[in-house]
């Protein structure tokens, strides 16, 4: 079965990361003493190990002799296989992106971690043995000098550290992306989410605007989109956002409405204030609509919004109570305005 677009994205991702491994080093250690205050510093890449100028490993090894390690070599044996590993790592995470097949991204993940866990050994066991296989007859007689893992170490007088280097945090962020594919793969099977369904869903993210809220009113700063009267009143006030994103402002929900019936295609949202609570705004399709004599709306309408009819009825109960359709064909009939 296909994984979906998500996954195969950040599964070609994780195989491009990984080739970083031929280009910077995948381990640093350093070590820093008073006759050193900058430092020797060991790298390790894929397929040699340097210093960080042509002394370091010199000095290095020089120390060694006289703990009784023996001498860092510029490459050990196991380097000579993994650059072809590495090479088949990063062609078969390419492959199983292009041929886009679940089982191919599984096992691109296991490979991962089966190789990050064998090299994580190998670098232990080759510290243990150049720091326990000591020569008896060194000048300086100590206990085992083996530097950490990962982390920070006293040895002597030597402060030890070390760490991943860019390599080594490239390959590990490619790990942690195989693994979030799998587990985005895994959630959108189970909702029954397919490649088709998230790009669907990916464009109507992008595409719908982003704001979908309405913005609070300005009393006697705001200007009307219709009538080009300035805002006094919040319990009438009304606006409309596009599907562009773009707010346009009303002085009164006659004003809204009748932009609304001429540009409905282009409206994503409409939204009406309260009558009883001024500073909250209601959608336009679920409000109940009130006409009465006692309200004074700024067009002359007496028109006025609430969330519910008990609302509306408090306030009026001889008034006309109207839905948004049924106030869409009033405005249509009744409300004329000219520019």
């Amino acid at each position: 079965m296909k994984v979906n677009l998500i996954s195969r994205g950040l599964l070609a991702l994780s195989s491009i990361l990984l080739i970083s491994i031929f280009f910077f080093p995948l381990w640093k250690i350093q070590l820093i003493a008073p006759q050193y205050p900058e430092g020797l510093t060991l790298y390790i890449w894929i397929n040699k190990i340097t210093g960080k100028t042509d002394f370091d490993l010199y000095n290095i090894n020089l120390l060694n002799h006289y703990v009784g390690m023996k001498p860092v070599p510029s490459s050990i044996p196991e380097q000579k296989i993994m650059p072809i590993i590495g090479g088949i790592l990063i062609i078969f995470g390419m492959f199983s992106s292009i041929f886009n097949k679940r089982i191919l991204l599984y096992i691109y993940s296991l490979m991962l971690i089966i190789c990050a866990i064998l090299g994580l050994g190998d670098f232990y066991r080759w510290e243990y043995e150049y720091g326990h296989n000591l020569d008896p007859d060194a000048p300086i007689k100590m206990d085992p000098f083996q530097p950490p893992l990962i982390g920070t170490k006293q040895l002597l007088n030597f402060t030890v550290s070390s760490f991943p280097h860019t390599a080594g945090y490239l390959a590990i962020i490619s790990v942690i992306l195989s693994f979030i594919a799998i587990i985005i793969d895994v959630k959108l099977y189970k909702k029954g989410i397919t490649s088709i369904n998230l790009i669907y869903l990916l464009f109507s993210v992008f595409s719908c605007n982003v704001k979908n809220e309405p913005e609070p009113i300005k009393i006697n700063e705001d200007v009307c989109n219709l009538c080009k009267m300035v805002i006094m009143d919040k319990k009438f006030a009304a606006q409309i956002i596009t599907k562009k994103g773009k707010v346009y402002k009303f002085d009164s929900i006659e004003c809204m409405i009748a932009y609304y019936n001429k540009n409905e295609k282009d409206i994503e949202k409409a939204y009406v204030t309260n009558f009883l609570n001024p500073d909250e705004f209601i959608d336009a399709k679920n409000a109940v609509y009130l006409r009465a004599p006692e309200i004074k709306s700024p067009m002359g309408m007496n028109l006025s919004a609430y969330k519910s009819l008990d609302d509306a009825s408090k306030v009026s109960k001889e008034g006309e109570i109207l839905d948004f359709e049924k106030l869409r064909n009033l405005i249509k009939k009744e409300f004329h305005f000219h520019h």
